[in-house]
C-alpha cells in the first residue's frame, strides 16, 4: 500500500488529519519504534512462526512514510 495523494486516482476523497507538527513528528518517532520492534519480533521468530507475526506491519510502515512525507513538506520552506 502507498499512502500519498500523488498516487491516487483522483476519484476517492483525502482525508485529512489534523495535528501539530510537534504531534506529527513524536508520533512519527512511535510509529518507527513500533515498526522496528516488529522487525526484530519477526526476525527472532522460527519460520514455522507464521501465526504468531503482528498483523498490519506493512501499514504502519506505510503511514510512517506518509507522516514522513507530510512533515517534510511542512518544514521545507522553514528550514532555509
Amino acid at each position: 500500500m502507498i499512502i500519498d495523494p500523488d498516487f491516487q486516482d483522483g476519484s476517492e476523497t483525502i482525508v485529512t488529519v489534523p495535528m501539530t507538527l510537534n504531534q506529527a513528528e513524536q508520533l512519527q518517532g512511535e510509529l518507527s519504534d513500533l515498526a522496528c520492534w516488529a522487525r526484530g519480533y519477526n526476525a527472532a521468530l522460527g519460520n514455522d512462526d507464521y501465526d504468531r507475526r503482528p498483523m498490519g506491519t506493512e501499514g504502519v510502515t506505510a503511514l510512517n512514510i506518509a507522516l514522513k512525507r507530510a512533515i517534510r513538506k511542512a518544514t521545507e520552506g522553514k528550514m532555509k
